[in-house]
C-alpha cells in the first residue's frame, strides 16, 4: 500500500509539472504570435508575403 501511495504522489507531481510546462510553452507561443502579428508587416519576409498575396478586386501590379 505504501508503494501505491508513493507512485500516486510522484505521478501527481509529474502531472502538475507537465501542466505548468505546457502552460508556459503556450504562453510563449501566444506572445510570439502577438509579436509576429504586430511586427510581421515590417520585416522583409512580411513585405514579400504581402506583395505575393493576391488582392481581391484589384489586379496585381507587374513586377
Amino acid at each position: 500500500m505504501i508503494l501505491a501511495a508513493t507512485t500516486d504522489e510522484s505521478l501527481a507531481r509529474m502531472s502538475d509539472l507537465l501542466v505548468y510546462s505546457s502552460m508556459a510553452v503556450y504562453t510563449l507561443a501566444f506572445f510570439a504570435h502577438i509579436a509576429e502579428w504586430v511586427l510581421g508587416s515590417r520585416s522583409k519576409v512580411g513585405r514579400t508575403a504581402a506583395a505575393l498575396t493576391p488582392r481581391v478586386g484589384r489586379p496585381r501590379p507587374p513586377p
